[in-house]
Order: structure tokens, then C-alpha cells, then sequence
């Protein structure tokens, strides 16, 4: 079976055209890959960093909450000491009231 000349023209051009689409979307499909692969990347470095800044936030208000919890012991210490110091005050006094009586 024979083809005319422009049969086998037409058969080339598509061909061609054929392998020029598959090259086309073969690149297309490969920067399509290298932009999910930095989109991800991107996507992974935000939420390590997100990740950063609620640590960062956790450890200032553990930091903050042991800064006021010692500060309130340091308060109930000095309470203390000035209840015990009024305490032997009214005693004394007490002594001498009942050495006077």
C-alpha cells in the first residue's frame, strides 16, 4: 500500500506536534512539581515557625507565672514573719500584764 508524499507530510507534522505537546506538558508537569515541592517547603518553614513563637509565648508565660508565684510566696514568707513577730509582741505584753497584776 502506498501513500501519497503528502500523507506522510501530514503524518510528520503530527508527529511533531505530538512529541512538541508531550514536551510541553512533560516541563509543565515538572515545574508544577518544583512549585508544590517549594510551596510545601514554605508551607513547613511557617509552621516552624508558628510552632517557634508558641513555644517562645508558652516559656514567657511559665516564666511569668513562676516570676508571680514567687513573688506571692515572698509575700505569704513576709506575712508570716510579721504575724510571728506580733505574736511574741502580745505575748510580752501579755507577761507583763499578768507580772503586774
Amino acid at each position: 500500500m502506498t501513500f501519497a508524499p503528502d500523507t506522510y507530510a501530514i503524518i510528520g507534522t503530527i508527529l511533531a506536534v505530538g512529541f512538541a505537546l508531550a514536551g510541553m506538558g512533560w516541563r509543565m508537569a515538572s515545574r508544577l512539581d518544583k512549585r508544590i515541592g517549594e510551596d510545601r517547603a514554605a508551607a513547613e518553614a511557617d509552621r516552624r515557625a508558628v510552632q517557634a513563637a508558641a513555644d517562645a509565648d508558652r516559656r514567657a508565660a511559665q516564666t511569668a507565672a513562676d516570676a508571680d508565684r514567687r513573688q506571692w510566696q515572698a509575700s505569704m514568707d513576709a506575712f508570716r514573719q510579721e504575724m510571728l513577730r506580733l505574736a511574741e509582741r502580745q505575748s510580752r505584753i501579755e507577761g507583763r500584764i499578768e507580772a503586774a497584776e
